[in-house]
């Protein structure tokens, strides 16, 4: 089972955005107990913040897309790609 420290994913694009460390632990968090994919960015939400139960995830992203460019050199220097 996956540690909230796992998804690094989070943790980076949580950084980028300048969210605070709080807000990108929860996110970590709750990405454990939603079981979500380990290249999870972010929660999606609907009006009004209602959880819809699924996360948008690096792979999603553009090939091109610079967060996605930078998520896959970085996996593959720590050997995880």
């Amino acid at each position: 089972m996956p540690r909230p420290e796992d998804y690094v994913a989070i943790l980076w694009w949580g950084k980028d955005m300048g969210s605070m460390p709080y807000y990108i632990n929860e996110q970590q968090a709750r990405a454990v107990a939603d079981n979500a994919p380990l290249d999870a960015i972010f929660e999606n939400v609907g009006p009004g913040g209602v959880r819809l139960g699924t996360w948008s995830t690096v792979g999603e992203l553009d090939p091109g897309h610079r967060f996605r460019r930078l998520y896959e050199r970085a996996m593959l220097r720590e050997g995880k790609r």
